[in-house]
């Protein structure tokens, strides 16, 4: 176990040798970043656990006020940040600790991911079918059965064909479920921490489709996952909205079509919004907050 001090806290506990059989797989760390949730709680690491193998650790980064005591009962890399770095900086932390411990690939997964019987071997048998493979997503759906990730910024998708390439330049991909090679992670330097929650997965799709990686992967494995834009409190919506326009100011753009469709995409969550609660919060927000700040 180690301690840091500070507001930063880091508690370790690595898992087992590797067995002979396993010499050759990809080494992955799967990446929970969890708020105001405990690890027992958490409903990705309690599938993904079980999936393991001993080429695989589990990297936690606990963005709650309150460290969870019962870290040290568990298999895993846990680090605590009370101040609540945001996204970003969990992301870019379990990276650095992968590029120090040797680490190929990183998983990353959000605490209420639900996924499949599968799920992980899928990532790991097709890493070693397509060596050349940077980038590795699974379809997303929410529990409807709509199609959440990968979202095409042209047109509106209903299906995907599974187990197939499919370009960067036109995709959006969100962070759950994303696995990429660290190697190529570092290459971008990772996420942008100011932009903490809102948009930083697409802020990370565009700049690794912008640094040379054309195409990701599209696995044949489905992960569930909840969508905060189902909240029916007002009074949380102004706030989820204040940490989304803020986030949204925060962006770079990498050309001009990026520029054009994420302010069309700002407005209309803003319409929607307004007309959805019939408050004009939202549409002051947008231009006081974002648009003439």
């Amino acid at each position: 176990m180690l301690c840091f001090d500070g507001n930063l806290y880091a508690y370790i506990y690595i898992g087992t040798d590797k067995s002979i059989n396993q010499m050759f797989s990809p080494t992955i760390l799967i990446v929970i970043v969890l708020y105001k949730n405990k690890i027992a709680n958490s409903v990705s690491y309690q599938i993904i656990k079980e999936q393991c193998n001993s080429n695989c650790k589990i990297f936690i980064y606990d963005n709650s006020p309150v460290i969870d005591s019962d870290f040290i009962k568990y298999p895993i890399v846990y680090i605590h940040d009370h101040s609540n770095g945001g996204l970003g900086k969990a992301y870019n932390s379990a990276a650095q600790y992968a590029k120090e411990n040797g680490i190929d690939w990183l998983l990353i997964l959000d605490q209420d991911t639900k996924l499949l019987s599968g799920f992980l071997e899928n990532y790991i048998q097709t890493i070693k079918k397509h060596p050349e493979i940077s980038i590795l997503a699974p379809q997303v759906k929410l529990p409807d059965g709509t199609l959440l990730s990968p979202h095409c910024r042209k047109r509106k998708l209903k299906k995907m064909v599974s187990d197939a390439f499919y370009p960067m330049n036109v995709y959006f991909l969100i962070n759950s479920g994303l696995c990429i090679r660290t190697s190529a992670f570092l290459q971008v330097k990772g996420y942008n921490e100011d932009v903490w929650l809102d948009f930083s997965d697409i802020q990370f799709t565009r700049k690794l489709s912008h640094s040379g990686i054309k195409k990701f992967f599209l696995l044949s494995s489905e992960c569930i996952q909840n969508f905060s834009n189902n909240e029916l409190d007002v009074n949380v919506l102004k706030r989820r909205f204040d940490i989304y326009i803020e986030c949204a100011g925060k962006c770079e753009y990498f050309d001009f079509p990026d520029w054009l469709f994420r302010q069309h995409s700002i407005l209309r969550h803003t319409m929607a919004l307004s007309l959805r609660t019939m408050s004009c919060y939202f549409i002051k927000c947008y231009f006081t907050k974002y648009l003439f700040k």
